[in-house]
């Protein structure tokens, strides 16, 4: 139902103001740390659609022009940081060391576009807690430990 809500053409700050936002930032933050390698790769089942459903409403809020701003409070903001530099710390070795599955690497790479989707949109109110925070550091990091034997070249890219 809020799918539908946020994909049509009603404003969202009241969705944004209810903190729903936060709330799905910490739900992905779950399923990407409890993410296990899976037996090879399942067709699309119920829960992954329930994840897609999940994404898609975060970037249909993260659009808005206060969805940053909205994240401040509860630190959602800087866990989505977070999740977008350990995604290229983190999740690609355990990949390659078969400890998540490609579905984890997918709801990464979510997390970077979500990221994304909240800056570009932002109206510069998020600057201060973002330089109090350090934030552009917590990706560069992601950026300096990158080790190509283990990171994929194209996330860590997509972070700069």
């Amino acid at each position: 139902a809020v799918e539908v809500l946020v994909s049509g053409p009603i404003d969202k700050q009241s969705l944004l103001d209810s903190g729903i936002l936060g709330c799905l930032i910490h739900t992905l933050n779950a399923l990407l740390t409890h993410s296990l390698a899976s037996e090879g790769e399942n067709p699309v089942n119920y829960e992954q659609k329930v994840e897609e459903s999940v994404v898609r409403i975060m970037k249909a809020l993260a659009s808005h022009p206060s969805a940053a701003q909205s994240l401040i409070e509860d630190d959602s903001l800087q866990l989505i940081f977070n999740m977008v530099a350990n995604g290229s710390v983190v999740a690609f070795s355990q990949y390659k060391a078969g400890l998540v599955s490609f579905h984890n690497i997918q709801l990464h790479r979510h997390a970077m576009q979500i990221l994304g989707l909240l800056l570009v949109y932002d109206n510069g109110s998020t600057a201060s807690y973002i330089r109090k925070h350090h934030l552009i550091k917590v990706l560069l990091m992601a950026v300096k430990d990158f080790d190509p034997d283990c990171g994929d070249p194209a996330y860590t890219m997509g972070i700069v």
